[in-house]
């Protein structure tokens, strides 16, 4: 049985249009960043708000406001030192990418980091989609334009690692791995094993399998067979054991939007359970991030509530009745 907070409903009155929520666990609470402005491609800044893990807001305030710039989409990143890190998709008024800009959570709030995402090569990046620690190493996933790449020209999504976090090497290039443009992904490790899961541009998604030498093990490639047409923002998670993705989706070419749960075999990376969590086909909505608390599988996401209006939600499930 699901059971729904509402967390921030429609913002303010110039900004109601409240998107792309992202999650960290921080000393034992949620610390949740998101876009409020006045559309999906509209002016608007980062927001935050700090909850307890049943729901209780405990604070709230901007996160980040630029002039002039519309700050689209944060990633919340937990470093290995304790901290929280914030990469925003900055962009113009054109929607143009200006380049992903980091801030550090601190007790007083968010505090920008100087510098643009840029890995060794001079390639700058716009959109971070998920981040992770292992054996020394620090990998997200990001995505680089045209206008931020003007020797390639392209746009495509890159596996970059670090030790520092700041001298970024681009160690895997996904859309050349898959041949399928792609757009937003996630990651997690199973054992030795990283798996990613990406949106493709062409109406499916793909699961891939590498070891951390970046050797591709295996790949699948989902689509309406599988119930899954159009995906947004997927985030893949390991929980007792198995693998799971979490995305916005749309069953069929002209089926309204529903918040998916996948259980995927990590063996053959084929589909073991299909669940929509949530279906009250909103025009907008469902980008979501997962965490657990007790017994409850705990989602928040957002939801169009009226016109240029969303809501951020809290979610609640019972665990053992999904898995």
């Amino acid at each position: 049985m699901k059971k729904e907070t509402i967390l921030l409903s429609a913002g303010d009155e110039k900004n109601r249009y409240c998107a792309f929520p992202s999650i960290a666990e921080e000393n034992g609470h949620i610390l949740c960043v998101w876009k409020q402005g006045a559309g999906h491609l509209a002016g608007g800044y980062a927001a935050y708000l700090e909850m307890t893990a049943d729901g209780q807001i405990l604070r709230s305030g901007p996160a980040a406001e630029e002039e002039g710039t519309i700050l689209q989409n944060a990633e919340l990143v937990r470093m290995q030192d304790g901290s929280t890190v914030c990469w925003i998709d900055r962009q113009d008024r054109n929607n143009k990418r200006l380049g992903a800009k980091a801030y550090r959570w601190t007790p007083a709030g968010f505090e920008q980091v100087p510098g643009i995402l840029t890995d060794t090569d001079g390639k700058r990046y716009g959109y971070v989609f998920d981040g992770l620690y292992r054996s020394g190493r620090y990998y997200l996933l990001a995505m680089t334009f045209p206008e931020l790449d003007p020797v390639l020209n392209r746009k495509t999504v890159e596996l970059l690692s670090s030790e520092d976090c700041r001298n970024w090497r681009d160690d895997l290039c996904l859309d050349s791995v898959c041949g399928l443009p792609l757009n937003e992904s996630s990651f997690a490790v199973i054992g030795d094993t990283l798996f990613i899961l990406c949106r493709s541009y062409r109406k499916e998604a793909v699961l891939i399998a590498a070891d951390f030498g970046m050797n591709v093990l295996r790949q699948s490639v989902y689509g309406v067979e599988n119930g899954i047409c159009r995906i947004g923002r997927p985030k893949l998670f390991v929980r007792d054991g198995g693998l799971y993705g979490l995305f916005r989706n749309h069953p069929m070419e002209d089926a309204p939007m529903e918040l998916a749960l996948v259980k995927i075999d990590p063996a053959s990376l084929s589909v073991v359970r299909y669940t929509a969590i949530d279906s009250e086909k909103p025009e907008d909505g469902y980008y979501a991030e997962p965490y657990f608390h007790g017994g409850c599988f705990c989602v928040v996401t957002y939801r169009r509530s009226g016109p240029a209006a969303s809501d951020i939600l809290l979610l609640r499930y019972d665990w053992d009745e999904l898995k």
